[in-house]
């Protein structure tokens, strides 16, 4: 275990993706803590994505969970936001406190921005992905697993990334999950 705060440990990761994914994504790409900013998260979720989700009369429960997390006590190990410039691109969760004793840090939940224009469209789980590995490292773990229900716009970025697809040991059962090995 990191003698390094979780909060740190996010700090530290987050700047160094967005070091080495800024050449690619530009300056304006921002890889934050989503504590750290959740009202600024929530606001612009509010402004930038749910008008677009009221008119294709989407489910919002599954954008429930910006609205829950600035109330939780604990929370996640890895939670993220994905800015560029003043557009919230995604956020996403994992790595729950009772995960330590796994050799991973899993991200569970991503949800992307439904404007089929945002500037990071098509390019979400690479940089989400990277966070987490920058994360991982810190943390003394040796893979990122990618759990959960996503979309077919996330399928194909996972699969783009040549993630293994396998059975992983994900607490009360077997979990197929891509898992990104370093």
């Amino acid at each position: 275990m990191s003698p390094i705060s979780p909060r740190d440990s996010l700090l530290i990761a987050f700047k160094k993706a967005q070091e080495n994914l800024s050449p690619i994504y530009g300056d304006e790409l921002r890889i934050v803590p989503l504590f750290e900013n959740i009202v600024e998260s929530r606001d612009a979720f509010e402004k930038q994505w749910k008008p677009i989700l009221d008119e294709l009369d989407y489910d919002l429960r599954r954008y429930y969970y910006l609205s829950l997390f600035e109330n939780r006590k604990n929370h996640c190990h890895f939670n993220v936001a994905v800015w560029h410039g003043k557009n919230l691109c995604a956020v996403s969760e994992g790595g729950y406190i009772d995960e330590d004793f796994f050799d991973f840090v899993s991200v569970f939940v991503t949800q992307a921005n439904p404007n089929q224009n945002h500037p990071l469209k098509g390019h979400i789980v690479e940089i989400i992905n990277q966070s987490a590995v920058e994360y991982a490292k810190i943390l003394g773990k040796n893979k990122v697993v990618h759990v959960g229900g996503y979309s077919p716009g996330a399928i194909k970025q996972l699969e783009r990334l040549n993630l293994d697809f396998e059975t992983i040991d994900y607490g009360i059962a077997p979990t197929k999950a891509y898992v990104c090995n370093f």
